[in-house]
């Protein structure tokens, strides 16, 4: 029902980026109602809002209201400053209402590796993850290509009689 994948293998310790993919499959009897995703990092490991355009609060928990089918939520994560390298875990939990209206809550972690720059020659890319990712920005920029028609105006060199009087023509050299 929730999957958590990361499109590198390893992340860089300074300065680093990786992309966190959350899925969500409601089982076909259970509406999901209510759903909220909130995402634990380590210390010192940042996150933008997510890519999707879903709704955060102020704490950052994700809120999707109801999960009928399928749902991909994507998520940058980041390092600012020179962290501690080592092993870490992200941890991200779903909670929602079922079918009987009572909460319910389930946790999922996958392992944050944080190495140096040096030791990033041999990072495993997930395709499934890059993928998704593709996928999600091909549809943003077909959201904001929108073609409209364009409408020809015929301007007449006429000039009124305020224009006239009040014109002041510039020569520039």
């Amino acid at each position: 029902m929730l999957d958590i994948k990361l499109a590198k293998s390893k992340m860089e310790n300074e300065e680093g980026m990786n992309h966190l993919w959350i899925r969500i499959a409601s089982f076909s009897s259970e509406n999901l109602k209510h759903a909220q995703v909130t995402i634990r990092l380590p210390d010192n490991i940042y996150r933008l809002e997510n890519l999707n355009g879903y709704f955060e609060d102020e704490n950052g928990s994700i809120l999707l209201g109801s999960v009928l089918h399928e749902q991909d939520i994507m998520i940058e994560i980041y390092t600012q400053d020179e962290v501690p390298c080592g092993e870490s875990k992200i941890t991200v939990s779903l909670s929602y209402r079922d079918n009987q209206d009572q909460t319910k809550e389930i946790l999922r972690s996958i392992p944050l590796r944080l190495v140096t720059e040096n030791e990033m020659d041999n990072v495993e890319i997930d395709e499934e993850v890059i993928s998704r990712l593709k996928k999600l920005n091909e549809s943003h920029i077909e959201e904001k290509f929108v073609e409209f028609p364009l409408q020809t105006q015929y301007v007449s060199n006429e000039l009124s009689s305020l224009e006239k009087k009040y014109r002041v023509d510039c020569t520039f050299y």
